[in-house]
């Protein structure tokens, strides 16, 4: 089962504003991720860098680290390479990794 079901699952929404109207599509953020997942490295070992704009509340922000975590495992990049780290690693150091770069905008219950 889906251990996700219980709560709201945040939805990803990918779309074009035009002029006070919106064309847009929405998914749920557990189906992307797993498609993500599946072809993150098909063409390349280098890393994979998502950017995020978050408009979940604290509840829904819990279930997306959750899900991070749950479904890109060991490839989720989530600490550094070591406490004496001064430059950002090479995309050598970095391969099969996947980076989270995000912001938080305005939360839409």
């Amino acid at each position: 089962g889906n251990k996700y079901i219980n709560n709201q699952m945040p939805m990803v929404y990918n779309g074009i504003a035009f002029s006070g109207t919106s064309i847009s599509s929405k998914l749920r953020l557990d189906e992307v991720l797993h498609t993500i997942r599946k072809h993150a490295f098909a063409t390349s070992p280098y890393p994979l860098i998502i950017s995020l704009e978050d408009h979940c509340n604290e509840e829904q922000q819990k279930v997306m680290s959750d899900l991070f975590t749950d479904i890109f495992k060991e490839n989720l990049l989530t600490q550094k390479f070591s406490e004496e780290e001064v430059h950002l690693p090479s995309p050598e150091d970095l391969t099969q990794k996947i980076i989270l770069k995000g912001r938080i905008g305005s939360c839409q219950d």
